[in-house]
């Protein structure tokens, strides 16, 4: 009798030791779930894509690639100098954000890159002034069209240009809520040589330290909520890295 109830504890204490190794390499073995993304506004994650290789030039004519997206926060605004109203528009907010943005969310601004999808007619020159008018701190990119449209492609960019009734000259790439097919505009009021305007994106496009596209700002775009947007992208991203 004794020697079966002994018999009984061993095999139970055998039993139990194989659960315990059984659960302990099923852990092991099993990767632990990803953390479930949080609810942020524009967030790419947890996968955030690299923004593929491009070469344009700035404001000043220098070479401007990828590796230059590095290092420190940047924001790409894709428009163009003849836009009529929303091009404009979004620089005046975002100047209006260059001046409260550090005070109201205690990081740097992410340099404000404004990357035309016109360069037949934004040429270094007239680039330079036209970003220059809304901020001297913002920076301008353009080049030959092959390299703006790889780009605009890369980073799913609408640049559709139209004429002046509505209709499409020519076909973009990607998604995109913006619209401006009226062929005069910027800060001095001039007029667009050939009849045509662009129908364009106009989210912000918010790439990390990294060089990765973090964050896709929609409108409509605000001076009083814009900080708060991009802190939020902005922190989660330089916590979780």
């Amino acid at each position: 009798m004794n020697l079966q109830i002994k018999e009984s504890w061993v095999v139970g204490g055998l039993l139990l030791v194989g659960l315990v190794a059984g659960v302990a390499l099923n852990r092991q073995l099993t990767p632990p779930a990803p953390a479930p993304t949080p609810e942020i506004e524009g967030l790419l994650w947890p996968s955030p894509p690299l923004v593929a290789p491009f070469s344009l030039v700035n404001k000043t004519g220098a070479p401007v690639t990828e590796q230059d997206l590095r290092g420190q926060w940047d924001l790409l605004f894709f428009g163009f100098t003849h836009c009529p109203d929303v091009c404009p528009t979004t620089l005046r907010t975002l100047a209006q954000v260059q001046t409260r943005f550090e005070a109201e969310t205690g990081l740097k601004l992410p340099r404000v890159f404004f990357v035309s999808v016109d360069p037949e007619r934004d040429q270094v020159d007239t680039l330079r002034e036209y970003v220059d008018f809304f901020s001297p701190e913002f920076e301008g990119l353009t080049g030959d069209p092959d390299s703006v449209a790889r780009m605009t492609r890369n980073l799913g960019i609408i640049a559709v240009k139209t004429q002046q009734d509505g209709q499409s000259l020519h076909a973009g790439h990607g998604d995109g809520n913006g619209h401006a097919n009226v062929p005069d505009g910027g800060p001095d009021g001039h007029t667009a040589v050939d009849n045509y305007g662009i129908d364009h994106t106009v989210s912000l496009l918010l790439v990390d330290p990294q060089g990765r596209l973090a964050g896709i700002l929609t409108a409509p775009h605000s001076a009083t909520d814009l900080p708060a947007r991009m802190a939020n992208i902005m922190n989660f991203v330089n916590a979780a890295d």
